[in-house]
């Protein structure tokens, strides 16, 4: 996702308003080339000129003799979220540093902890984090798949703000302690099934940058709990809200993203839910792992017909005018007419594609199962090869 932001330094009272970067953009962009009044807690800052603009990091604008201008190409925040679907993890990486700077837990852990089960190395087993999303204030939201047959689960990790569940003013939370770039377990929060219920309770959270954890649907009035569907899909829709899609049941949940309560569902979409992205208009592409994609309009709750791609398709892309889907079929890449569902294959080239993306300039990025296949760069309009590191035994890109 794109965002604009002006970062002010860190300080204590930023971290207690998570909201601030939202407020300090929307007043500079409305009032560019003249002056913002930026408000943090109670006090007070208004910039006028370049120097003071100076003072923080500019994200996705510039300044020229006092007046903002929105960069050409958007920029994303430095952070990378990977999820350790053989630990029940969630890695936070400075991408500036080249370094991991916190971890959190999914699910129970370490070793010892109540709960606890190991299944170290194996994506496919245990709790298995895979899906991840990032909001426009930075925070990040892992869902676990759950091949033990539990129901999804959804987690909310705060990027900068903290819950202070002890009182004591400062975030008890991962970090790396010895500044090796590297989180060991001693530097994550315990997570402890404390009562033997199986689930995650608000009581059993340790690190108070993870805000809440929520099973999906969450057994509310009219969501009964739904085990062993396994949770696949996750995305972000312009208002904030999350959508999860379950696949073996076919279907998304909304999901308000405040306390994970789920508001909506289930929406049936007639495909395997296997990765999802919704566009500026609201509407929600599906991959799955046959040979459709679904649409969902989020405005709506209103579920489209699939769109038949006559491919095997993986990771998902989107643009202004079209959707990408990777080719497990050696076509590379799906190239899907948001307006008109027309669908084509351009990619010059062809091999295997598991992940891919569009990057700031609008090329397709893409990358393949193994070594061989490494990551190409496409232009966008005439699928030709940009460069590529094809056979340079890179190991698998699926994301």
């Amino acid at each position: 996702m794109t965002t604009f932001a002006f970062h002010r330094p860190a300080t204590a009272q930023a971290h207690r308003a998570p909201g601030w970067r939202q407020r300090a953009v929307q007043a500079l962009l409305l009032v560019a080339g003249v002056s913002a009044s930026v408000w943090v807690g109670a006090a007070s800052r208004t910039y006028t000129s370049t120097a003071d603009f100076n003072e923080g990091v500019s994200v996705g604008i510039s300044t020229v003799d006092g007046k903002l201008s929105l960069s050409i190409t958007g920029s994303t925040f430095p952070v990378l979220w990977v999820a350790n679907a053989g630990e029940d993890s969630l890695s936070k990486f400075d991408t500036r540093l080249n370094k991991e700077v916190a971890r959190y837990r999914t699910w129970f852990g370490p070793s010892g902890q109540a709960g606890y089960v190991n299944h170290l190395g194996s994506a496919y087993s245990g709790a298995a984090p895979s899906r991840t999303a990032v909001d426009v204030d930075g925070n990040a939201y892992v869902l676990n798949r759950h091949f033990d047959g539990r129901s999804a689960t959804l987690v909310k990790i705060l990027s900068n703000s903290f819950i202070d569940r002890n009182g004591n003013g400062v975030a008890d939370t991962s970090a790396d302690a010895n500044a090796d770039g590297l989180i060991q377990s001693g530097e994550m929060k315990p997570m402890a099934d404390t009562n033997g219920n199986g689930i995650i309770d608000a009581s059993e959270i340790q690190d108070e940058r993870v805000a809440w954890a929520v099973r999906v649907p969450d057994g509310g009035p009219g969501f009964p709990i739904k085990s062993g569907q396994l949770g696949r899909s996750l995305c972000i829709a312009p208002n904030g809200e999350l959508w999860v899609g379950l696949y073996y049941e076919q279907t998304y949940y909304r999901v308000r993203a405040s306390d994970g309560k789920t508001l909506q569902g289930p929406i049936n979409v007639g495909t395997t839910p296997y990765g999802c992205l919704i566009d500026a208009a609201g509407k929600l592409w599906s991959a799955d792992l046959g040979s459709s994609m679904a649409r969902l309009d989020t405005n709506t709750g209103v579920a489209s017909p699939p769109v038949p791609t006559f491919d095997a398709n993986y990771g998902i892309a989107i643009d202004n005018n079209y959707v990408y889907l990777g080719s497990y079929a050696n076509n590379t890449y799906v190239r899907i007419n948001k307006a008109t569902s027309v669908v084509d294959k351009p990619a010059a080239v062809k091999f295997y594609t598991l992940g891919l993306s569009v990057d700031g300039t609008g090329a397709i990025v893409t990358g393949g199962p193994g070594g061989g296949d490494g990551v190409t760069r496409f232009n966008a309009a005439t699928g030709a090869v940009i460069c590529s590191n094809v056979g340079q035994g890179l190991s698998d890109a699926r994301g």
